[in-house]
């Protein structure tokens, strides 16, 4: 049979290939029916297909050869064009990029310039719809393309035609019959199962010989309608699929948009999709709440589906055929854009919404491999899109089934909109900004009301969210927009200006439906039921109307065409806005105004003088003939936090700049225009200052919410774009009228009055008047604002960073996001960090480096004085602490040298603002509050805060015209406040007094408020007699200045008088002292001859304290064990009683230390217990509590734990009862277990020889083999078949099971409390769960001793379980707690080798471990469990000469040593004999030999001048043992002694340093004072050698005695030689206590994750927050996903728990890829995240910096290394979770 393939090849190269493809479907049909027929994969076909069109457009060659030849000779393309995979890493240059879009890939970016240190690097992941710019000239500035793509070649022959004429015919024929069989198998025919399949696809049934016509699929597709849980719940209802398939079901169908559910007959596949499509919850009240919908699912031919799946892979081919080959990527734009408009890229674009996600995504690496990389045809692909976008993104609003942005075709115009030359065509020749902006309007035009054209946004329904999900969709649009905006061109032409006033129409269009949406009106009385909703509107206004406001005002000011027209469609629009408020103007002329004024502000009490002062008054304010107020009540009339309109129409006039301008901008407001303008504005702002007051309190809480967006959120966009409006509107205004205006909105008039009546309420008229002076204020004297006066950008934010960083010090990043709202006035992103870096080394310092956090800064001292503490950025809570920090200064040092801050210079359009400081009614205003002040000593008709303000507007004043006195004002600020004529102060004459005079008095005053601006008072002083040329206010301060330090003695005076106080005080205390000590001579002469016993006791201690040996001590003083509850507070001494004090314990899997396994040892040895797999590590805070006062609170936790608001009860949460856990309630430290307190004598037993405890376990093992002989023969006399059950005891069965089948029932019946204590009154008299044999001995009272071991047994085995749940509940579980204490000093000894050994641990420690140590001693010495005597046996046999003949023990050379150690110190118990100082000599024995053993005789040469006593006779020792183990067959000397004994010591020293902890801890022996402090290793093994009674290391190679080389000859002859080598050699590479080591740079994991294959879809990660890096292991797993759930112990957890159970025990860590932290991970928990290892050039984190360029911190990783070696992670996650109002939701999407 021909294949297929060659056929096809052949027919192309001899030119009969016909026309339309034919033979190119053929075998793609023939292909996919055999494939199908043999159940083959249709990978495997695609491999077989990609490499025949390889050979075909190699015209039949080897692909590999001729691939490479064609790129050879058409040279580098330039462009790289390399799509990113989602989550991939990506870089820019924020130096050369154009904007934060411009990217490079991996490879381009280390091939390219910008790899220097001196640019600034930014990292980011990809989402997916990207690609690499390198090459794209117009997306950098400089070093536009690497190395790799740099072109080669450059002339003008197009590139395709440098092909082969053959390959062209080829490639064309191939690629357009490829793009044509996609776009129809991919679209989906309307309301049918069936795609537009062409017909010669179609398999006849005549036409093969394999039958495949009634073989169907059935595929469940994705959608935007269901999550997670809901499509697992359909599938376990309806397949009856576990969680583990469903959630791999699921994250399939998520990551590829569909499914293949079941291969079928055509009747079965869609009876399948019926029943999924017939789909209804069982009850929507279970704990997945299902979405009523069925699933999208589709019963359709196998051949068409996998049809589909093949194109997939042959379109991915295709664009890596393009991207490498530019001339195959020119024939294939050329036939895709052929037959315009209708061609194949359009019928693509049209066609998006019917593809699913694995279509799409093969759709836009085409796209971006081909259209997007050539210059030529990206353009026509631009204009194309712009032809089709109304369509486009009508289709991608309304599709609600398979919509994900990242996917959808609309995804990709920031390839095409972000180019300048492809923008600026399409905005000038296509109008791409009206008909993008026109599909917003349109959107929203619907929810407009029609009757004041204001926005209403209909609330979305809750359970579905449609209309939210639509409004997502829309502001795509708005970036859209920002893209053409952006890029503003150099050049206006007509139709650009002609565009954009089209497109500025649309826009003030919709800022007119914004205009005052969402009002309030003031409620009083009762609270408000409902809260409006309020957060869409703020997202309407910022989130999406900022990405373009900044961009739209600059382009409307670039030309005088623009500038004109655009303000005047602004002020039409307010026009018409404001013809319904120019009806609710209240007419008031000028005399009347006047009157009102001087009515109100004389009081009545003074009308003759007022009318006096009336005449004066008039001819003083320069307004026309009359005011019109607006009619509008703060507290009557709707008010709102939205005027986009009016911010707008500031921003722009912020821009006038020339005369031209000015004139135009006067001409066009006029008098009631700005009327109008002020008043909406100053509603806003007197909004937020009344909410600031608490007068809209029953409005609830948010309309505090939204002041906080309006002031702190978002106040670049909102408050500064209003303050700005005051003050360009301000200037063409009256001062007087507009200060007039201002305080009738305020309604602050009765407070100008001279005499305010003590019935009125001050306190709101107060509150507005501080509310006045602040605008005042920021109106008056904020003018660092660009086109407002004359400073330049990085002056703006000097100060701003200036105020920022003198409320505290702050890192970088912190700083950076106070700036970011001002980068938008940036012309090029590229100076963005430059000026920001600039600024920051100029104003800060560097300090305090919080590892892990941040690097702090601090503002240098010089800058200090530009600090004003009424900032207009503040927050009111800010402005506390910057008046404490400005003030404070003042009262430290009263004579300070006060500078006032630079103020800067207004532009001319907006210098009017100066005459507001000299007019009559600020200067009314600050006299009254002086006057108030002054008279009343801060009375209550004045605060501290109007004195301050008053100051400082005084302080501005005088500054102004001391700093422009070239350009005056309409009056001199001087004169007016040192003339006693001012026409402000309307007083009669023989009472007037200056604005002068009354500071002069301000300034004696001694108020605290008066001295925290005294040295302001002062320079103001001083400054206007400067000004006015006179020296009386000099000589006036100077009296003053006098005056007042005559009040206060000198320093010197007051220290001495201090210090002579402090003398008699402390004599009179020396004579009553000397009194009683002689009245009570006895007592003390007792106590003084006790404390130097006890000093000298002291002093021995400290030099001679020996641990172990017949000559060990000094033992600590014997006193009685006291403690104190911390729940009763109750002390007592601890007792066996009723009342038993506990400690909560923490016992937890560990995997910090790696021990060898012993799988090699028999499952029957007793010993093999102490070896079997995992570790425990065992903790506790050291917080004593009595048992029933614990289970008092315990059990009230209990009986509310369902109750709904359990976080409500506080308890709860630290009772964790279902984990079987709980906190201590003091410092809510976990525990899963409880330790009994008991007292414990220690009494003092002399340690016996070695060679007395060799005899005694000889003499003790013989005795036993004589009686197991005679128990034998005995069993065999006996005659009885059938002994009695309760006497069977055979090696299965312990005694300790025997005891407890009494409590059989009762252990199985588990209560909240089983889980972590244990039941003291579990055999209590007259339980009705007792055997009824045992009821009479079971009333009798139970001994403290029967109490305490079955206490301690119930601690055995939750020890037990704890490390292996799974085994017997019936195994004895003492050898696990061994075992545990084993690896918990072991993990001690590794944490304190780099503090002193012993003075590393806290007292609270030290305490536990002894009591830990003493309680296990007691209860293993007094335990009568046959599994422990014969464990004690095993132990013996392992020091004995005599050999089991039961059993073959191992050798103590194939065992751990310190295992053996501790197990020997508690197993091996003889009554009235102790062992210590035995076994610590023979088991440093062992361990000696075992380390000789393991040293292989290495080429070293040899050391002849060895004078070293230890050191030779160790070389000789060290080939007598290697002979008698059969290691070697010589025993020759080890050549090398100096470096034997420098390896025996070395290795040695870990075991001595257990051994000693381990003996201090359990005698309470103290060590030497020197072992307190750090030693050298030298120091530190001879010091251990002498506290463990050991004289020398050649002390223990004397092997003279007959026993010992008895043993010595035992152990090695057992030794089993080839187990030996094997832990020899995992010692010697095993890594502990360390995570895995980590990469120099955080992108090169990046990349790696990015990579990530999920192993159970088997397909890439879907993004970085699903994949996390294991710290233990190295591997790469899925992290907070579904798709790897599993279950432990019946419970499902999520991947990150389930990898953590396989490979670090109770704890795993992680690396997070998305955030860059380190999660720890508890088992069966939520987790808790730290700060990770990885940091930025500026010592920040990712959290802090949001940029992956990031560098390993080895300190960082150092420490969270540490918190894992020291177990301090359960700890910190118990006191994380209690801190957590709302404990995190485990259900669903779990870690």
């Amino acid at each position: 049979m021909t294949d297929p393939a060659n056929e096809l090849i052949e027919k192309y190269l001899s030119g009969n290939e016909g026309e339309g493809g034919g033979c190119i479907r053929k075998y793609l049909k023939q292909v996919l029916v055999t494939c199908i027929h043999h159940n083959g994969s249709v990978d495997g076909v695609a491999k077989d297909v990609t490499h025949t069109f390889s050979r075909l457009l190699c015209a039949g060659k080897a692909p590999e050869e001729e691939l490479s030849k064609l790129k050879a000779m058409l040279g580098s393309s330039g462009p790289c064009g390399k799509t990113l995979s989602n989550g991939e890493p990506t870089f820019t240059c924020s130096d050369c990029a154009l904007d934060p879009t411009c990217v490079m890939c991996m490879e381009c970016y280390n091939a390219s310039v910008h790899c220097a240190e001196n640019h600034n690097l930014e990292v980011h992941t990809s989402l997916g719809c990207g690609m690499c710019d390198c090459g794209d000239e117009e997306a950098w500035t400089s070093g536009a393309t690497c190395s790799t793509h740099k072109k080669t070649i450059d002339d003008e022959t197009p590139i395709d035609e440098k092909l082969p004429p053959k390959i062209q015919h080829i490639a064309t024929c191939l690629f357009t019959e490829i793009m044509r069989l996609s776009v129809l198998c991919f679209c989906e025919l309307p309301d049918d199962d069936k795609y537009t399949i062409p017909d010669n696809m179609i398999p006849k049934p005549d036409e093969f010989e394999y039958d495949i016509l009634d073989r169907f699929v059935t595929v469940v597709f994705n959608d935007e309608l269901h999550n997670f849980d809901e499509v697992i719940q359909q599938f376990k209802e309806l397949m009856g699929s576990s969680q583990s398939e469903g959630s791999k079901y699921a994250t399939s169908i998520d990551r590829e948009g569909r499914m293949l559910l079941r291969k079928n007959s055509q009747r079965d596949a869609i009876e399948l999709r019926d029943k999924f499509l017939s789909y209804k919850p069982k009850s929507s009240s279970s704990r997945h709440a299902c979405n009523q919908q069925p699933l999208v699912t589709r019963a359709m031919p196998e051949f068409d589906y996998a049809l589909q799946d093949l194109l997939i892979e042959v379109l991915l081919w295709m664009s890596d055929i393009c991207q490498a080959n530019p001339a195959f990527r020119r024939i294939l734009c050329k036939v895709s854009l052929q037959d315009s408009p209708h061609s194949l890229i359009w019928k693509i674009m049209v066609d998006d919404v019917m593809y699913w996600k694995k279509v799409k995504s093969a759709w836009h690496k085409v796209f971006m491999s081909t259209y997007f990389i050539d210059a030529v045809y990206k353009k026509e692909v631009g204009i194309l899109f712009i032809e089709n976008y109304s369509e486009m993104l009508s289709a991608f609003l309304y599709d609600d089934k398979k919509h994900d942005f990242n996917y959808s075709i609309i995804s990709l115009t920031v390839q095409l909109f972000t180019v300048p030359s492809i923008s600026t065509i399409l905005m000038s020749e296509h109008k791409a900004l009206t008909v993008i902006f026109d599909q917003y309007v349109k959107f929203y035009k619907p929810y407009v009301e029609s009757d004041r054209d204001i926005l209403r946004i209909k609330m979305a329904n809750p359970n579905t969210g449609y209309i939210d999900k639509r409004r997502e969709r829309m502001f795509h649009i708005m970036k859209d927009t920002k893209y053409i905006l952006a890029n503003i061109p150099e050049v206006f032409t007509p139709k650009i200006e002609e565009e954009f006033l089209e497109f500025f129409k649309l826009y003030v269009e919709f800022n007119g439906y914004l205009q005052e949406m969402n009002p309030y009106i003031r409620k009083s009385g009762n609270h408000i039921p409902r809260e409006k909703e309020w957060n869409h509107y703020f997202v309407l206004e910022i989130c999406e109307i900022k990405e373009i406001s900044s961009f739209v005002a600059k382009w409307c000011v670039k030309t005088e065409r623009l500038f004109r027209e655009c303000v005047q469609i602004l002020l039409d629009l307010h026009d018409r806005y404001s013809k319904t408020i120019e009806t609710k103007m209240l007419s008031v002329t000028t005399c009347d105004a006047l009157n009102s004024l001087v009515t109100t502000f004389g009081g009545g009490a003074n009308t003759a003088a007022w009318e006096r002062q009336h005449k004066n008054m008039k001819t003083q304010l320069l307004f026309a003939d009359q005011i019109k107020y607006v009619k509008h009540d703060m507290f009557k009339d709707e008010v709102s936090f939205h005027i986009p309109a009016t911010r707008l129409l500031a921003t722009i006039l912020s821009e006038v700049d020339s005369p031209e301008r000015y004139d135009f901008i006067r001409d066009s407001l006029g008098s009631s225009k700005c009327a109008i303008l002020l008043d909406v504005t100053l509603r806003t702002i007197l909004l937020c200052q009344q909410i600031e007051a608490l007068m809209w309190k029953r409005n609830g809480l948010a309309m505090e919410h939204q002041m906080r967006c309006y002031r702190e959120s978002y106040k670049a966009f909102l408050w500064d774009k209003d303050l700005l409006s005051l003050q360009v509107i301000l200037p063409f205004m009256s001062p007087d009228e507009a200060l007039l205006r201002i305080i009738h909105k305020y309604k602050i008039e009765p407070y100008f009055a001279i005499v305010l009546y003590e019935s009125e309420d001050f306190e709101p008229l107060i509150k507005m008047a501080e509310s006045f002076g602040f605008l005042m204020l920021n109106v008056l004297t904020e003018r660092f604002k660009l086109g407002l006066s004359a400073v330049t950008e990085e002056e703006v934010y000097t100060k701003d960073l200036i105020h920022t960083f003198s409320l505290a010090n702050i890192p970088r990043s912190k700083a950076l996001r106070s700036l970011t709202s001002a980068f938008t006035n940036f012309d090029n992103y590229q100076s963005r960090d430059n000026v920001v870096n600039e600024l920051l080394q100029r104003l800060t310092l560097q300090i305090n480096i919080d590892v892990g956090v941040s690097v702090n800064l601090k503002l240098k001292p010089e800058f200090e004085t530009e600090f004003t503490p009424f900032y207009y950025h503040y927050s009111a809570e800010q402005r506390q602490v910057a008046e404490r920090k400005y003030t404070q200064k003042f009262i430290n040092d009263p004579s300070f040298d006060f500078k006032p801050p630079y103020l800067p210079k207004l532009n001319f359009p907006y210098s009017n603002l100066r005459n507001y400081l000299v007019s009559p009614i600020i200067q009314r205003f600050i006299y009254v509050v002086l006057m108030r002040y002054v008279k009343t000593s801060g009375g209550p008709m004045v605060s501290d805060l109007l004195l301050h303000q008053v100051v400082f507007l005084l302080m501005s004043g005088i500054q102004d015209q001391k700093s422009f006195p070239e350009d005056p004002t309409d009056r001199r600020f001087s004169d007016m406040i040192v003339a006693t004529d001012n026409p402000a102060y309307l007083v009669p004459e023989k009472n007037q007094e200056s604005i002068v005079s009354l500071l002069k008095q301000l300034y004696s005053m001694s108020l605290r408020s008066v001295k925290e601006i005294k040295p302001i008072i002062k320079w103001i002083l001083d400054t206007t007699e400067f000004l006015e040329n006179g020296s009386q206010v000099e000589d006036a301060v100077a009296m003053e200045t006098t005056a007042t330090e005559v009040v206060e003695p000198p320093t010197d005076e007051r220290k001495e008088r201090s210090k002579r106080a402090r003398l008699n005080l402390l004599k009179k205390f020396k004579t009553e002292q000397a009194a009683f000590l002689l009245q009570n001579a006895e007592i003390f002469d007792n106590i003084s001859d006790d404390a130097m016993v006890e000093e000298s006791s002291d002093n021995v201690e400290s030099e001679n304290c020996v641990v172990c040996g017949p000559n060990k001590g000094p033992f600590p003083k014997a006193e009685v064990m006291s403690q104190t509850c911390i729940l009763c507070k109750e002390g007592e001494n601890v007792s066996t009683g009723k009342s038993t004090m506990i400690y909560g314990c923490l016992v937890e899997k560990s995997v910090v230390l790696k021990p060898e396994t012993y799988d090699h040892l028999d499952p029957t040895y007793r010993i093999s217990h102490l070896f079997s797999r995992g570790n425990l590590h065992i903790q506790s805070c050291g917080h004593p509590m009595h048992f029933d006062c614990l289970k008092s609170i315990v059990g009230s936790g209990f009986n509310i734990v369902n109750v709904q608001y359990q976080f409500l009860a506080g308890v709860v949460s630290r009772y964790r009862f279902h984990k079987g856990e709980f906190s201590c309630p003091l410092c809510k430290m976990s525990a899963n277990c409880v330790l009994p307190v008991t007292p414990f004598d220690d009494v003092i037993i002399p340690d016996s020889s070695t060679l007395d405890f060799l005899n005694d376990i000889n003499a003790s093992l013989s005795t036993e083999e004589e009686v197991r002989a005679l128990s034998e023969e005995e069993m065999m006399i006996d005659s009885d078949p059938e002994p009695e059950p309760e006497l069977r005891v055979d090696r299965g069965l312990r005694l300790d099971e025997i005891i407890d089948w009494g409590r059989e029932e009762l252990d199985d019946d588990v209560t909240a409390t089983d889980t972590f204590m244990f039941e003291y009154n579990s055999i209590a008299p007259n339980d009705e769960n007792q055997d009824p044999e045992t009821s009479e001995a079971s009333k009798e009272p139970i001994s403290v001793e029967a109490k305490f071991k079955d206490d301690m047994r119930r601690f055995y085995r939750k020890i037990k379980q704890l490390l292996n749940p799974k085994e017997s509940a019936f195994k004895c579980s003492a050898p696990y707690t061994l075992k545990m204490v084993t690896y918990t000093f072991s993990m001690l000894e590794f944490i304190l080798r780099d503090k002193p050994l012993m003075d590393g641990l806290a007292e609270y420690q030290e305490d536990f471990l002894h009591t830990l140590l003493k309680i296990l001693y007691r209860s293993l010495a007094i335990n009568d469990h046959l599994y422990s005597q014969e464990l004690s046996h095993e132990l013996m046999y392992l020091f004995s000469t005599l050999k089991n003949k039961s059993r073959d023990i191992p050798s103590i050379l194939n065992l751990d040593v310190f295992t053996v150690f501790v197990a020997s110190n508690f197993g091996i118990y003889i009554e009235g004999k102790c062992y210590h100082n035995a076994l610590v000599e023979l088991c440093i024995i062992a361990e000696l030999i075992k380390i000789l053993l393991s040293i292989e005789n290495i080429e070293m040469g040899t050391d002849a001048s060895a004078d070293d006593g230890d050191a030779i006779q160790l070389a000789m020792v060290w080939g007598y043992l290697r002979k008698l183990s059969d290691i070697s067959d010589s025993d020759d000397p080890y050549p090398c002694p100096t470096y034997l004994l420098h390896t025996v010591k070395s290795s040695l020293l870990p075991l001595l340093r257990k051994m000693a902890l381990f003996l201090r801890y359990l005698t309470g022996i103290p060590a030497p004072v020197a072992l307190k402090e750090m030693q050298s290793k030298e120091g530190e093994f001879m010091l251990l050698l002498k506290y463990l009674n050991l004289q020398s290391l050649s002390y223990l190679l004397q092997f003279d005695k007959l026993q010992e080389l008895q043993i010595l000859n035992k152990w090695c002859k057992t030794l089993d030689i080839p187990k030996f080598k094997t832990s020899t050699l995992f010692n010697a590479t095993k890594r502990e206590g360390k995570l895995i080591d980590l990469p120099e740079k955080f992108v090169d994991l990046l990349f790696r994750a990015s990579k990530y294959i999920c192993p159970k879809v088997k397909v890439q990660a879907r993004n970085v927050q699903s994949t996390a890096l294991c710290l233990v292991c190295g591997k790469f797993t899925c992290f907070y996903n579904y798709c790897c759930q599993g279950t432990i112990d019946g419970i499902v957890v999520g991947p990150g728990n389930l990898h953590a159970h396989n490979c670090s025990g109770d704890l795993g860590v992680f690396l997070n890829f998305e955030k860059c932290q380190v999660f720890f991970l508890p088992l069966k928990s939520t987790g808790i995240y730290v700060s990770g290892p990885y940091l930025d050039k500026y010592g920040e984190n990712y959290k802090s910096s949001r940029n992956k360029a990031l560098t390993l911190s080895k300190t960082v990783y150092k420490k969270i290394e540490k918190m894992w070696v020291k177990h301090e992670i359960r700890p910190l996650h118990a006191r994380n979770n209690e801190a957590m109002l709302y404990p995190r939701n485990l259900d669903g999407l779990m870690y």
